[in-house]
């Protein structure tokens, strides 16, 4: 079993935040239980006023939701999302609506996918090393294969990977 450090990542998502500036950030889930808990619980360590809202999975019924919610999400200056693909969403939703990010809000995502590299602008996101992953993967395997009952979980570490969608505020 590979995993990754949530909750350190979810610390590694306050301490960057906190060292641009944010005081004010809300973590947006579609849960509050497992890893999506992990990475706000580490969040909060750090940022203990961070708030937690959970938006619902479905992308209508997020949109709806977002709109119902505009004023108080223009109350933040950042917002981590506990996943790229939440992150992604949100960043487009803000855009359509004419809120500039990083200008007026910050966004971080979790997990590095693909896409977060190519949005506008790039995806300020937690994520891990793939080339260790997989070469911690091959190496289970073949203990597996040596072994014949190899059983082992492996805690692979997370990093910031900066791009451009938070803003410094501790340059203003």
């Amino acid at each position: 079993n590979i995993e990754l450090n949530h909750f350190d990542g979810g610390v590694k998502a306050g301490q960057y935040l906190l060292s641009k500036g944010h005081k004010k950030v809300l973590c947006i889930s579609d849960n509050n239980i497992c890893m999506d808990s992990l990475r706000f619980q580490g969040l909060k360590s750090i940022i203990p006023q961070a708030q937690l809202r959970l938006v619902p999975s479905n992308t209508q019924e997020r949109r709806l939701f977002y709109e119902k919610q505009i004023e108080e999400l223009s109350e933040y200056t950042a917002v981590f999302a506990v996943s790229d693909f939440y992150a992604i969403d949100l960043l487009q939703f803000l855009q359509d609506h004419k809120i500039g990010v990083p200008d007026r809000i910050s966004i971080l995502g979790f997990d590095d996918i693909r896409e977060g590299a190519h949005s506008n602008p790039p995806l300020t996101t937690i994520g891990q090393n793939h080339e260790m992953r997989a070469k911690t993967a091959l190496e289970m395997l073949k203990k597996q294969k040596e072994t014949g009952n190899h059983y082992e979980t492996v805690c692979l570490p997370v990093a910031v990977v900066e791009r451009e969608s938070v803003k410094d505020l501790s340059k203003e």
